[in-house]
């Protein structure tokens, strides 16, 4: 997504064999960021927010629970088109270090599921319909499965 909340596509990807220099950037008190690659802003994580956004959880989030995201359904709970992504970041990253509780039980199976929910009432709404609560849900290696608005 663009700073402005658009779709980018991406056009092609160039791969070079060879080595690198890499750097990480942490900016303190920042959850995201954006960068210019060429002259597209990009939008980044910080390298301080650990390992909670590694893997798909994010990009779920993105595509399932932002209004206006094309994977939404009248099903889904959405955060408020009046966030902006790096906000969402930070409530997500923010409940996220709240205490967890177990996850919720599988219905087929009946077993408990793996990972912990993470709440928090922000007293403010949030969501599309006017939820107040953000709920986590963290896989076992700490990592982010999914994030929504609550009640």
């Amino acid at each position: 997504m663009s700073s402005a909340d658009d779709k980018v596509i991406v056009l092609a990807v160039d791969t070079h064999t060879g080595g690198q220099d890499m750097y990480n950037l942490t900016v303190d008190d920042i959850h995201t960021y954006y960068v210019v690659a060429g002259n597209e802003p990009v939008l980044v994580h910080n390298s301080s927010c650990g390992n909670l956004f590694e893997g798909d959880g994010w990009q779920h989030v993105l595509y399932e629970h932002v209004d206006g995201s094309p994977g939404v359904t009248p099903e889904n709970r959405q955060y408020s088109n009046y966030l902006e992504l790096d906000d969402i970041g930070d409530l997500i990253e923010d409940t996220a270090k709240t205490p967890g509780r177990s996850n919720t039980l599988d219905p087929v199976t009946g077993l408990s599921r793996d990972g912990t929910i993470h709440t928090q009432d922000l007293e403010y709404p949030i969501g599309s319909r006017g939820e107040q609560i953000v709920e986590v849900v963290r896989n076992p290696d700490g990592t982010l499965r999914t994030a929504y608005p609550k009640g």
